[in-house]
C-alpha cells in the first residue's frame, strides 16, 4: 500500500506542474481562480469567456514545456459571457 504522505505529494507535484490550459487547440489560459491540493486531489477552476469561444470541444493542462498531462475531449456550450471550468485530479492506488 503506498502512503497517504506520497500520494498527496503526487497530488502537489502536479499542481507544481500544470501552469496553463489550452482550449479548442488554440486558448491559452494561464489565469486560474483556483488551484489546490487538498490531500490526493488536485482541483484546478478557470473562466472561459463566450467571446473567446462558444464551444469548448478539447480541454489540456500543460507544463510550461507544452508537454500535456491531461488531455480532454468535451462538449461544452459557452452560452453565457462566460463559463467557469473545473477540473480535478484524483491520486489514488489501484491495487487488483
Amino acid at each position: 500500500m503506498i502512503e497517504a504522505d506520497y500520494i498527496s505529494e503526487l497530488a502537489t507535484k502536479i499542481s507544481t506542474d500544470i501552469t496553463k490550459v489550452l482550449i479548442n487547440n488554440s486558448i491559452e489560459i494561464t489565469s486560474f481562480t483556483l488551484k489546490s491540493v487538498t490531500d490526493n486531489i488536485f482541483t484546478l477552476k478557470f473562466n472561459v469567456l463566450k467571446s473567446q469561444t462558444e464551444l469548448i470541444t478539447n480541454i489540456k493542462l500543460k507544463k510550461t514545456d507544452e508537454t500535456a498531462i491531461s488531455d480532454n475531449d468535451v462538449n461544452i456550450l459557452v452560452n453565457f459571457t462566460e463559463v467557469i471550468i473545473r477540473q480535478t485530479i484524483t491520486i489514488s492506488e489501484v491495487t487488483q
